[in-house]
């Protein structure tokens, strides 16, 4: 995981989607535990419409570090927030 880094971070499996690495600051954009998001799918982890999902389906299935448009995800206690 990249050091000092103050973004939410992922790193994700391309082949299985599992995620396998995050940092303090994506659970917290979720409203999760770091260990929760460990070894999740991340298409249940990361709710979010259709349309957006289907942008990080593209992103993860690249391998590689993406810069993602503004999307809309819904955290554990419904509450939506605009990232990317």
């Amino acid at each position: 995981m990249p050091a000092g880094l103050h973004e939410a971070y992922f790193s994700i499996a391309a082949d299985s989607g599992e995620i396998l690495e995050c940092n303090q600051a994506a659970a917290n954009l979720l409203g999760v535990a770091s260990s929760a998001l460990r070894g999740e799918l991340w298409t249940r982890a990361i709710a979010c419409e259709p349309v957006s999902g289907s942008v990080l389906t593209h992103a993860v299935q690249a391998g590689r570090c993406v810069t993602l448009p503004p999307f809309i995800i819904r955290r554990q206690d419904a509450t939506q927030l605009v990232v990317g």
